[in-house]
C-alpha cells in the first residue's frame, strides 16, 4: 500500500508544479521607445497616415517620459497634427518642445511652426482677425530671434500674407463706404491702409481709391498729386492706365470749375 502511494504523490507534485508554472504571469516584453518612433516615422513619411502616427506617438509619450527621443516625438506629433489640420493641438506640442528642449535640433523650426499654426487658425478676412495678428507677432519674433534661419524667407512670406489679409479687410470697408457715397469715410479707410500697411499689395489700389474719392468731393489738388505720383512711380501698367483715366477726369472737372473761378475773381475786383 505504501509503495503504491509514493509514485502517486510524485506524479501529483509534478502536476502541481507544472500548473504553478503556467499560472505565473509571463514576463512582459520591454517597451522599445526607439522602435516605436521608427515605426511612426515610416507612417509619417507616407503622408497619408497621420492618424496612425498620432496614435503611436501619443503612446510613446506615455511610456517614454524623460527619454532622450522625446523632442523627436513632440516634433513629429506636432507635424502630424498640423498635417491633419489640427492646428491647436500642433501648437501645444511645439510649445512643449521649445520649453523643455531648448537644445533640440527641432527647436528653431518649432518656433517657426507656432506662427504657421496661428496662420492656419486664422479666419477669412471678413471675420475677426485675432489669430492673424497673433501670427504676425510670432513671425516677427521668429525673424528677430533667428534672422539667418533657413525658414526666414518663409516666415517673411507668411507674415506678408497676414498683412495683406488685414489690409484687405480695411480695403473692403473703404469700398463699401465708397459704394454708399460716404466719400469722407472711404478716404479715411484708404489712408488707414496706407499708414498701417505701407507694403501691402493693396497700396496702389488704395491710392487710386483715395484720388477717386477726393475728386468726388472736389479736393482736386490732393487727387492730382496722388495721381502724378502713381504715374511716375508705379510699375503696374494697369494701375497707370487707370490713373491716367482719373487724371483725364480731373482735367475735365477743372475745366468745369474755371468759369466759376473767373466769376469769383470779377466779384473780388468790384
Amino acid at each position: 500500500m505504501i509503495r503504491k502511494t509514493i509514485p502517486f504523490l510524485i506524479v501529483l507534485s509534478l502536476l502541481i508544479g507544472a500548473l504553478s508554472l503556467e499560472a505565473r504571469p509571463k514576463k512582459r516584453k520591454r517597451y522599445d521607445c526607439n522602435t516605436q518612433v521608427e515605426k511612426a516615422l515610416q507612417y509619417y513619411n507616407e503622408r497619408k497616415h497621420y492618424n496612425k502616427v498620432k496614435t503611436i506617438l501619443n503612446e510613446v509619450k506615455m511610456h517614454c517620459s524623460g527619454h532622450p527621443i522625446m523632442d523627436t516625438v513632440l516634433y513629429f506629433l506636432g507635424k502630424s497634427f498640423l498635417g491633419s489640420r489640427q492646428s491647436s493641438s500642433a501648437r501645444m506640442e511645439f510649445e512643449v518642445l521649445i520649453q523643455d528642449f531648448p537644445k533640440s535640433p527641432f527647436y528653431e523650426e518649432a518656433h517657426f511652426l507656432i506662427g504657421v499654426c496661428s496662420l492656419e487658425e486664422a479666419h477669412i478676412y471678413e471675420r475677426d482677425q485675432v489669430e492673424t495678428k497673433q501670427a504676425i507677432r510670432e513671425f516677427n519674433e521668429f525673424l528677430e530671434t533667428f534672422p539667418k534661419s533657413t525658414f526666414a524667407d518663409s516666415a517673411k512670406e507668411y507674415r506678408q500674407r497676414c498683412i495683406d489679409k488685414l489690409a484687405k479687410k480695411e480695403f473692403m470697408n473703404a469700398r463699401f463706404y465708397e459704394k454708399v457715397d460716404q466719400y469722407e469715410a472711404a478716404i479715411t479707410y484708404y489712408k488707414l491702409i496706407l499708414e498701417n500697411f505701407p507694403h501691402s499689395e493693396y497700396v496702389p489700389e488704395c491710392k487710386l481709391g483715395l484720388a477717386r474719392n477726393m475728386i468726388k468731393i472736389s479736393r482736386f489738388k490732393e487727387a492730382n498729386e496722388i495721381l502724378d505720383a502713381l504715374l511716375a512711380d508705379d510699375k503696374n501698367d494697369d494701375i497707370k492706365v487707370r490713373a491716367k483715366l482719373l487724371k483725364n477726369r480731373l482735367e475735365i472737372q477743372d475745366k468745369k470749375v474755371m468759369p466759376k473761378k473767373k466769376q469769383d475773381a470779377a466779384i473780388n475786383q468790384q
